[in-house]
């Protein structure tokens, strides 16, 4: 449809505003578009619709951009937060995205890997940081993301692979069999 293959130009303007305003993000979302397109196409699921929520799924990292490590040019702002002050930063690009995404009038479709892509997952590092600083484990809600599980094949490939990616950025000189088995945990 034509709605959705405007989604897909590159030089819609929410996406050259994401490249202006958050480039890492920007990079990281058309490396998210191919890797779930690939995917799509695999298991007949819907690639282009896959390809454009992938481009517009992290767009609320527009605002605060720098506290996503892809945007990170050495000091990272989450040193000096606490871990709860930082699932917060986390958090909120989820809602940022929501809004962004309505004022532009895009499809409840494309929004949907907004809301879903990291479901309700948890930030195991913030959680760790946390039992480090206060010597108990910390609820598991309040380091939990609180959006909703994926609804669609779509949806659950690029949470998927967006999980993958970020789990690939901890592993030191990986060789295809590290990343193998790291995909497969």
């Amino acid at each position: 449809n034509n709605r959705l293959r405007r989604l897909l130009e590159m030089d819609h303007p929410l996406l050259k505003d994401l490249a202006d305003k958050a480039p890492g993000t920007f990079q990281h979302s058309l490396a998210m578009a191919n890797m779930a397109e690939k995917t799509a196409d695999d298991i007949n699921a819907d690639s282009d619709l896959v390809r454009a929520g992938a481009y517009y799924h992290d767009i609320g990292k527009m605002k605060g951009p720098d506290f996503f490590i892809e945007n990170q040019h050495g000091d990272n702002p989450h040193d000096n937060l606490s871990p709860r002050e930082s699932v917060s930063k986390l958090r909120s690009h989820i809602e940022a995205g929501t809004t962004i995404a309505r004022g532009a009038n895009l499809p409840e479709r494309i929004i949907d890997f907004i809301v879903e892509h990291h479901g309700r997952s948890s930030m195991e590092y913030f959680m760790d940081k946390a039992y480090q600083a206060d010597g108990k484990v910390p609820a598991l809600e309040e380091f939990s993301y609180d959006g909703r599980n994926p609804t669609s094949r779509e949806t659950a490939i690029l949470m998927i692979v967006d999980s993958i990616e970020a789990a690939s950025r901890t592993l030191n000189d990986p060789s295809h069999e590290d990343i193998e088995t790291m995909v497969r945990q």
